[in-house]
């Protein structure tokens, strides 16, 4: 049985390489506070995940959960990037914030 299904059942549309990527830097249980505080702001649409690398920065690894923010005023958006930030550190140790990028498109 796999770190992630022993911990709680996967998130849809989390694909394998992230879930890897976690379990390899032992983050796999705060993926699902990160998403649902990610939905909790950003209620439009489910955060997109996927692995990314610094082009400039070697072995910067991360995850980006990209959402959607069209239907936001420049104030909204600030605020809930804000909010965001404030957020993760609640729901994941601030050694380990890093490996989670928030991308507003």
């Amino acid at each position: 049985m796999s770190t992630s299904s022993a911990i709680a059942p996967p998130i849809p549309g989390v694909s394998d390489d992230v879930l890897r990527f976690l379990e390899a830097k032992a983050l796999i249980a705060h993926l699902r506070p990160i998403v649902e505080m990610t939905r909790g702001i950003f209620v439009d649409k489910a955060p997109e995940l996927r692995l990314a690398d610094d082009p400039e920065i070697e072995d910067d690894r991360y995850v980006v959960l990209e959402v959607d923010t069209a239907s936001l005023t420049v104030e909204e958006a600030v605020a809930a990037q804000r909010r965001w930030s404030r957020g993760l550190f609640g729901v994941c140790p601030a050694s380990q914030a890093q490996c989670f990028r928030l991308l507003m498109v």
